[in-house]
């Protein structure tokens, strides 16, 4: 049975990795989350393409169910102000 997002679309069959801080790439658990896609295809290449709906859905997800990457990012970047500023200016 194949996985389906909100909308009722149909979700790619394979799974990668994506960084969401990408300067550097730490591969950390915080700083990454599966989507569907290759990263050109699916959810994932949406949110690489930088598709706004995608963007979007991926910044509620992470608010609402990844407090670890809001810590890793208030660390990486300083403060959870600038985290919070990076969140709605790159993400």
């Amino acid at each position: 049975m194949a996985m389906t997002n909100e909308e009722g679309e149909r979700c790619e069959p394979i799974l990668s990795l994506h960084h969401i801080h990408a300067h550097p790439r730490d591969d950390v658990e915080a700083n990454l989350i599966m989507l569907c896609g290759s990263g050109t295809t699916g959810h994932h290449g949406a949110v690489q393409h930088r598709e706004e709906w995608a963007r979007d859905a991926l910044r509620a997800i992470l608010r609402a169910s990844r407090p670890d990457f809001a810590r890793y990012l208030a660390v990486k970047l300083g403060s959870r102000e600038s985290a919070e500023e990076w969140i709605a200016r790159k993400l």
